[in-house]
């Protein structure tokens, strides 16, 4: 006799909540017009919504959907409309099933496009049926955080490798490598969705598999990544690899390659501690018939060749010698640091010097990491790189900087992207998705709370992949590059 009005009951809950619509708040970029990923919208009562990759928020909030309520708005390198008293948001008209718009004015220089990496990256967008990338599954590859990418072109495709991933099931993901690979995108034509274009290798669970699975004790990270003709043609994907007990404690470290039959790296060999900076590090570059490697400064180089990338005594470096700056198999590689002290104790005129960023107003910026890449477009070698120890942020800071030759004189730089109390740290400009010959660049990186004192981590995008685009003809950049730019190219 109960259970008939249990039923009832519970079947009246049902379809209420069905009946039940999320209103939908779109973030606009009051210039472009598209969507605005990570921006956040705060209530008056401290509820927290992030908007997903296309800008979108679904709000579906009990008790809150019919009314006016408030919205505090934030979003790192965008401004909000301000009320009347001069609070950043906007009150908006809530009911089931409706919509708001909202414009915010972009500060950066460079437009964030969205989340490469991660689940949910349209979450909010597919809770309101809208269409989004088709070969979107709620997480793609059991990914739900991925650390510092490597990318290389490799016989006709994308090789990307990244460092630590978490999974969903388990605090303990990935920790010997992720790999996947994707098409390269069409010649002129705008990048794709690149999260959606990713094809993790995965296991039969589901979840990524490491494509370093027996390197030995240690996570294994690896960089330097670069794709090279051997003796007899044959292009070979090599890596460096480390195997670390912690951030700051190496185990051991050594090169690896592709393993085009398994599809996973296959350890070469491993170092001696006698083998110093010769090696592959940071992001690798083709400069004619050699191979420079950029952290940020492009300081090592190798000839572009397997078996010369695999002999630590083909490496040459990028040092200051008998006062002036120049390459060779002996000595250190060049510093900011080693420059400036060169200049004091009078081994180098100040007029000579190479490594010395400095902005608009003169400040010494301190360059953490990064990548050097040709610009076809700029007729210059261009820098996209993160600051340590930025005024908004410890290592959120990034700037954009070019130069007459790979090696510099690296002088100005411009702050194109910021992300206060944040990290966004590794970055590179991958130049195989550049557009317009060069005018437009996208460079991604590691946005993640670590190293920043943020007092919590924002959801979804936390310990992940961003992505951004750079207009190199933004008049904040020419007034400073073409102020003194020379005509001259390598």
């Amino acid at each position: 006799m109960v259970s008939g009005p249990r039923m009832a009951l519970s079947g009246a809950l049902i379809t209420a909540v069905a009946a039940a619509q999320p209103f939908e708040i779109h973030v606009r970029d009051a210039v472009t017009g598209r969507g605005v990923p990570l921006v956040e919208l705060r209530t008056v009562h401290q509820v927290r919504y992030w908007t997903d990759n296309a800008g979108r928020v679904a709000f579906d909030e009990p008790g809150w959907m019919s009314g006016r309520v408030f919205f505090f708005i934030r979003s790192p390198g965008y401004v909000a409309p301000r009320d009347g008293f001069g609070m950043e948001g906007q009150a908006l008209d809530v009911r089931p099933g409706g919509r708001a718009e909202v414009r915010l004015v972009r500060t950066n220089i460079a437009e964030r496009i969205g989340r490469i990496t991660g689940a949910g990256r349209y979450r909010d967008s597919q809770l309101l049926g809208h269409t989004v990338p088709v070969s979107e599954p709620p997480v793609r590859g059991g990914v739900v955080g991925q650390d510092s990418v490597q990318a290389v072109v490799h016989r006709g495709q994308i090789h990307w490798f990244w460092g630590d991933t978490s999974r969903a099931s388990h605090p303990l993901g990935n920790f010997h490598t992720t790999g996947a690979v994707s098409a390269l995108p069409a010649p002129g034509s705008p990048p794709q969705d690149l999260g959606a274009m990713l094809r993790y290798w995965e296991s039969e669970e589901g979840f990524v598999r490491p494509m370093a699975p027996d390197f030995g004790e240690g996570m294994v990270w690896v960089d330097g990544a670069c794709s090279v003709p051997d003796a007899s043609g044959r292009q070979r994907l090599v890596v460096r690899y480390a195997r670390m007990k912690s951030l700051e404690r190496q185990l051991g470290h050594g090169l690896a390659e592709w393993d085009e039959e398994r599809c996973s790296l296959r350890r070469l060999f491993e170092y001696g501690e006698s083998v110093g900076w010769r090696h592959p590090a940071g992001q690798a570059v083709r400069v004619g018939d050699w191979v420079l490697f950029a952290q940020p400064f492009a300081t090592v180089r190798v000839p572009a060749r397997f078996e010369a990338v695999t002999n630590p005594a083909a490496y040459e470096c990028f040092a200051i010698r008998n006062g002036a700056w120049g390459w060779g198999a002996t000595g250190e590689p060049g510093t900011p640091e080693r420059e400036r002290e060169a200049i004091q104790h009078g081994a180098l005129t100040a007029g000579a010097a190479r490594l010395q960023l400095r902005d608009a107003g003169g400040r010494l910026i301190r360059p953490h990491a990064g990548s050097v890449r040709w610009n076809g477009y700029r007729r210059r070698w261009v820098m996209i790189f993160v600051e340590s120890g930025g005024t908004e942020s410890f290592l959120g800071e990034v700037w954009y900087s070019e130069a007459p030759d790979s090696t510099g004189p690296w002088c100005r730089a411009v702050k194109v992207a910021t992300h206060p109390s944040y990290s966004f740290y590794n970055p590179v400009h991958h130049d195989f998705l550049d557009e317009a010959a060069g005018r437009y660049i996208y460079f991604e990186g590691t946005f993640a709370e670590t190293f920043s004192g943020a007092p919590f981590a924002i959801p979804r995008y936390d310990y992940n992949q961003l992505l951004y685009r750079l207009d190199l003809d933004d008049p904040r950049l020419r007034a400073v590059f073409d102020a003194t730019r020379e005509a001259d190219t390598p």
